[in-house]
Order: structure tokens, then sequence, then C-alpha cells
């Protein structure tokens, strides 16, 4: 491959003001200044009165909700034209049609900030950082503000200055980021870059028109900024270069880090939040994923958990939205008994599996083996449910509240239910109805199955009905490993992830739940070792600015492992030389710096990490009320060609 030890540099890039001047909020009004204090107003003038005064209230807190904390320390210097960042091309991870790459963002002072809340004031500033933060120990914090890395309205303050109302806390630090994948580039067959390719951006735009943009997703990469991520997030890149697009880009829906694909972002808001509601329609929208999971899918779901059709019903699905299928008189019996300790909806929330053909007759007989050997390929499959969304009305029978949706193409007609079954495709679907949870909500810990030992108001306030299908495309013996396509019903959080590891098929490479990381990838698990140890054992940079020397726990990568109180001890009792900048001061402080052992340690932590898992959006399909629907569809991933 030509050139792919070199490292290419981007022009420096645009990102938004990590601080920004404090406006003071808007006044509130003052009742008792109000000339029509006393005033009576009519009868029929009463209501148009309160109207106008909600819509005042509204106004006020519109107002205030546009005030952003925005801080006054070294982090109000930093903007896109002064951020540093470099794309690297990772030979170990190319093959011989495309480079991976990589974005890299160098470490910047970074400035949190926050207004007091009601609870901290008359408390020292000392007590609130260590109390409600509490991300280092105290004797950090102290340091902290006597250093001036801590400010209060931007100003020095010492750490028994009381917190008063209106206050706004900065806190400056020196901020590293995980590296992020952005899209390959393509090569010919003599290595040379694809032509249309050189000029591709960072990120691969699917298509665009007046209202929306649609992207492709890598892996790894966070469609927002959260947690250790900020600039390298989906947006502030595509933004960056798009500087068209700033502040025009709305998200319509989301995907987690790790799972790559299909994004939609709205250019206005009336467009994000009419394309949201038909996204939460769930006969609106329908979201195709593609998965590659471990062993021969579906065999090795417990016979047991099979639903069958209801006599009353036979061939139609036993479960509709995860939720079990009643009709109107059952329905109405059902919402008038309904009890509050919600043990109807555990009753009614649906549990089992069933098969169906392409034209979703259900077929109580047909065997998981079968299944397994109807695999088809993914546009023989897509065809199936384009026929799904243009042939049949969705079912409204079954769940109350929901509106009708008119069709854009006429149902095709048929003689006969065997001239129907002959058009069929003969692939068959298999469907799952299982609920799902987020049990902790502050580290994102989901789960799936009957939860019947849940207390019943647990139960109702957490479980929630969910529904996915899945299709066989492609066994792969070597691997022992099934790419499937999944079609979910139901939007629940990690709701794929979840119900293949409730079947015994897990994603294969998902760590999170019950996958293997390095899955059928050797080579992924040797740089691991290799990056790990050279990440463990390597002497740390000689660079001028870290000169305290600290230990660190083993497998500490920059940001995945929390900073020890040694650490952060060390570098608190770290004392500020005369004449040097509070810049330098923070970087020389810096806990994550003096973990950094050499100058490639963010390519190395990149390697040691999870570089995304085996799931991505592969085609959304979107009906608005007017009933055109219009649908998006990206390139399936190298790790479905199996």
């Amino acid at each position: 491959m030509a050139d792919t030890n070199e490292t290419v540099e981007l022009p420096k890039q645009n990102a938004v003001v990590v601080a920004s001047i404090d406006i003071p909020p808007p006044p509130l009004p003052d009742p008792s200044s109000s000339s029509h204090k006393n005033d009576q107003p009519q009868k029929g003038d009463r209501k148009k009165k309160r109207g106008m005064k909600q819509q005042q209230q509204q106004q006020q807190r519109s107002k205030r909700v546009r005030k952003r904390p925005g801080g006054e320390g070294l982090g109000a210097g930093i903007t896109e034209e002064t951020l540093d960042t470099q794309i690297m091309t990772l030979d170990a991870l190319s093959t011989c049609d495309r480079l991976k790459r990589i974005r890299i963002v160098k470490p910047y002072p970074y400035t949190f900030a926050t207004f007091a809340k009601e609870r901290w004031i008359g408390r020292t500033v000392l007590d609130v950082y260590h109390d409600e933060f509490g991300s280092y120990p105290k004797s950090y914090y102290e340091a902290a503000i006597n250093e001036g890395r801590i400010l209060v309205s931007g100003k020095r303050v010492t750490c028994d200055f009381l917190i008063k109302g209106g206050h706004e806390l900065t806190h400056t630090v020196h901020r590293h980021e995980p590296a992020v994948a952005v899209c390959d580039l393509l090569l010919e067959k003599d290595d040379t870059i694809v032509v249309e390719d050189r000029e591709k951006k960072l990120i691969r735009i699917v298509h665009e028109s007046d209202s929306v943009i649609v992207v492709d997703k890598p892996s790894t990469l966070p469609i927002h900024p959260c947690g250790g991520y900020n600039y390298n997030s989906l947006i502030h890149i595509l933004t960056s270069e798009r500087p068209d697009l700033k502040g025009k880009v709305f998200t319509v829906h989301r995907l987690d880090r790790l799972t790559s694909g299909l994004t939609i972002f709205a250019k206005s808001t009336e467009v994000a939040k009419s394309m949201g509601k038909c996204i939460m329609d769930r006969d609106h929208c329908q979201k195709v994923y593609l998965a590659r999971v471990k062993g021969k899918f579906p065999l090795h779901v417990p016979p047991e958990l099979r639903t069958k059709s209801s006599p009353d019903q036979p061939n139609v699905p036993p479960f509709v939205h995860g939720e079990e299928r009643m009709n109107s008189a059952t329905m109405n019996d059902s919402n008038q008994h309904a009890s509050s300790e919600g043990e109807n909806s555990r009753s009614n929330f649906g549990l089992g599996f069933w098969v169906t053909d392409s034209s979703g007759m259900v077929h109580d007989n047909t065997t998981l083996t079968s299944v397994f050997e109807s695999g088809s390929s993914i546009d023989t499959l897509l065809r199936d449910l384009e026929k799904e969304t243009t042939n049949n009305q969705p079912d409204r029978s079954s769940l109350p509240g929901d509106i009708s949706i008119s069709s854009t193409t006429p149902s095709k007609e048929t003689d006969s239910p065997n001239e129907e079954k002959e058009a069929s495709s003969g692939v068959y679907w298999f469907h799952l109805a299982c609920p799902t949870r987020i049990a902790v909500k502050k580290t994102g810990i989901c789960e799936a199955g009957s939860f019947s030992n849940l207390d019943p108001s647990l139960y109702r306030k957490t479980v929630k009905p969910a529904q996915t299908s899945f299709a066989v495309v492609e066994y792969d013996a070597k691997t022992d490993s099934t790419v499937v396509l999944c079609k979910p019903v139901t939007g629940r959080t990690h709701q794929i992830r979840l119900h293949l590891e409730y079947m015994g098929h897990p994603i294969a490479n998902d760590p999170n739940y019950s996958g293997e990381i390095w899955f059928g990838d050797e080579k992924g698990e040797r740089l691991y070792k290799e990056s790990r140890i050279k990440l463990d054992n390597d002497e740390k940079s000689s660079a001028s600015h870290v000169v305290v020397v600290r230990p660190h726990p083993d497998n500490a990568t920059t940001t995945d492992v929390p900073a020890t109180e040694e650490e952060v001890l060390n570098a608190a009792n770290c004392p500020r030389i005369e004449g040097e900048s509070l810049l330098d001061f923070i970087k020389k402080t810096c806990v994550w710096c003096a973990r950094s052992k050499s100058e490639d340690c963010t390519m190395l932590e990149f390697l040691v990490r999870s570089r995304g898992i085996w799931l991505h959006a592969l085609q959304y399909c979107i009906r608005g009320v007017d009933g055109q629907q219009k649908c998006y569809r990206t390139d399936s991933p190298a790790w479905s060609h199996i």
C-alpha cells in the first residue's frame, strides 16, 4: 500500500468555544409593580388574561433556558482554529482495498462550568466541589482553588468562600479525548486511492436535501459530545467540515457509539420534530440493521419459548409490538380491570417467539432448522420488507390510541392464499417478543427477560414490551457465526443486543452482552496484546512539560481507568513555579499526561479498546403523515461479507 506509514495532518479544525461571556438572566417580573394589580377583570376577559399570563411565563422560562454557563477560564481561548487535530492511517488494520483511519484531538484546556444550585447556597466552594462532584480527593480541590483552576464568576477565591445565588463555578482541566474512527479510504488494485474517494470527507454523506442530511456513522464515534468525547463526536466533525451546517444540524434519532451505520440529521427543528414523531410511531418508520452473531441462528433458542397463534386467529402473530394480541372486546375489559400494581402489564407483555413466511403468515410447525436454512441475500430480504410496508395496512385492531396511515402503493391483489404463498421469497422470519428494562440508569446497564421476580411497582416503572424480527443472511462455518437482518418493531435501549443475547446468539464481538471483543479477529487480538504491553511497560516520555513521575495502575489507558488517589495527590502537591503560566502548570500536573509514555500513545489506546461491534444500521424508511415514504440506505459493512 502506498504512503500508509505517513501521518496526514489536516488543517486546524474549527470547534465551538468552550466558554462564553457571562450574561445575567433577564429579570423576573415584579408582581407588586403591576399597574393592574387591583383591577377586577370582567368574567369574559379572565380566560384571555390567564392565557396571556401563561404565555408571558413561558417566554420568561424560554429566555432563562437559553442562558448556559460558559466560564471565564483558559478554555475560553480554545476555538476550532486553535484546536490541534490529526488524521492517521493504521497499516495494521488496513486491508487490500481500504485504508483505516482514526482522528486524534491533541489534549487541550477545557472549562467545565455550572451555575450555583439552590442547595449549594451558603456552603463553601471547597465543600461543594468535594461533596457534589467528588471525582478527586479534597486535597486536589484545595490546590485547584488556590491555584486558580477553580473560579467563581470568573474570579479567584479562597477555599472558605461562600456560594451565593447566581454564582457561576468553573473548573479548568487539561482534557484528553480518545481517538475515534473516521470513514475508510478506498483503494484501487494498484494501491492508489480512488479518485472520487480522495475528495471524500471524514464522514461519508449518503444523502442530502434542503431538509435533511444522512450520513454513514463509523463505529467508535459518538453522535454528540458525551463522557470523555467532545470534539471527537459526529456532530462536531460534520460541522467542522461543513461550516454551512453549523447551528443547522438537529438529531432525529441516535445510535450507540459502538454501532455503525445510517444516521439522519434534520436541518431545522421543525423537520427534526416531525421526523422524530414518525420514528416514535412504530408504523411510520421501519428500521433495518445487520448483525453478526455467535452460532447457527436461531438454533440456540429454547424450543419452549415458542408461542403459537390463537385458535380464534390462526396464522396470525400472537403478539403485537411486544404485547399480547387482543381484540377490542378483550382490550376494553382488560383496561377496566387494570391493576394499580402493574400485574396487568406483566401478563400482557409478550415473551416468546413465532415464525412467519415473507407474507407475514404464521407457521407454527416450521422448525428452527428450516429458519436457519432459509437464509437469503440482503437485497431479497429488503424486498420482502418493502412488500410489507407497501402492501400491508398497519394492524390497528390490537392497540388503542393509534392513528391510521394510508399506503402509498395499492395492495397487490391475489386470487388465493396459494398464489400469495408462491409470490413469497421462501424466507422464514423469526420474531421475538421479550420485555427489556434499563436496570441502572447511571451506568446504562440493560436487561431482557420475564422479570418474574421483580417487584410489581418496579416492574411497572421500568419494564417495557419489546419485539424484534430476524432473518438469516449467511453463515460462516470457519468462525461459527451468522449474519442476520434485524428489524426492531419497538425501539428500546439496546433492544437488538439484548434480544440476541437472550436467545443465546449474542453479537459475536459485543463484550457488554456475552460477546468476545476479539471474536474471529486474531490480528486485532495480537495488536491488543502488543499495544497493552507497550502502554504498561514503556518508559514515560521525557517531555519538558511533564516533570513529575507518578505511579499509575496497570492496564490504565489515558481516560478509561479513573485516576488513583495517589496520582491525584502527587499532582495536587506539585508546586507552581514562579513565572509559570497557568496553562503550563495545568499540563504539568495533568494525571493523563503523566500516563502518556510516547507520542503514539493515543493510537495504542485506540488499539486496546473495542473498535466497534458487529451491529450496523442499514436502512431507514420513514412514512410522513401525508402517506409519502422515503427510504435511506447505506452500504453493508465489510464484516457482513463472509
